[in-house]
């Protein structure tokens, strides 16, 4: 099972409404126990990608950096979010080509119509997940 808290939920929609029609992009941290994961927090990214309308790509300096925010909180790194302004909430061709971490999850956050999709990916291909919002 994987949970949101409305806050960060909220957040998230945010920041793909700031960065349209740019694609926003960030990193996820809570709690992973093995059988269920909490998305407490995030930690929005600046999108280094030539076209920026149509994909995300964080930079390796300040992802280092967020990680060692996130490693000085009792929390660890769930996963990676980013925005497709336009939708869909799947991932694209790019997602599958450029997505490096394996087990983690990939939110997508769709801004037409407006949802938010989990997805963890197995090193080959995206496995679609719930995302349950708690308060």
């Amino acid at each position: 099972m994987i949970t949101i808290t409305e806050q960060v939920a909220d957040q998230l929609f945010e920041h793909a409404r700031q960065a349209a029609p740019n694609e926003c992009c960030g990193v996820l941290a809570g709690k992973d126990s093995g059988h269920k994961t909490q998305i407490t927090s995030r930690y929005s990214a600046t999108n280094i990608a030539e076209t920026t309308e149509r994909e995300y790509h964080i930079d390796p300096e300040e992802l280092i950096g967020i990680i060692n925010r996130i490693e000085q909180t009792s929390q660890s790194v769930v996963g990676f979010y980013h925005s497709h302004p336009t939708g869909p909430s799947s991932p694209s061709e790019t997602d599958h080509q450029q997505a490096a971490w394996v087990d983690h999850l990939y939110v997508i956050v769709s801004l037409d119509p407006e949802r938010i999709a989990g997805w963890i990916w197995t090193g080959k291909t995206f496995d679609k997940v719930e995302i349950q919002a708690m308060a």
